[in-house]
């Protein structure tokens, strides 16, 4: 298991998350509970991608698009 040290959202996703109506907080308290991890190499051009599948604090099944930053342990 890794350890979680924060999160880096920028204005696209920050979107995105309303658009869906999942707050940024309820996203972030998934990857503090179980959570499956893949890896996602058809949309990562650049940067290594994983997809996460998991459940927020509320217990919505939530479906992720993320990056690991800082040596692996932000997102």
């Amino acid at each position: 298991m890794q350890e979680v040290t924060g999160f880096d959202w920028d204005d696209g996703n920050l979107e995105k998350c309303q658009k869906h109506g999942v707050t940024i907080h309820a996203i972030e308290s998934a990857f503090y509970q179980s959570i499956a991890v893949f890896p996602d190499p058809v949309h990562s051009d650049c940067e290594d991608r994983f997809i996460g599948i998991g459940k927020t604090c509320e217990g919505r099944h939530v479906f992720i698009a993320f990056t690991l930053r800082n040596s692996g342990n932000m997102f």
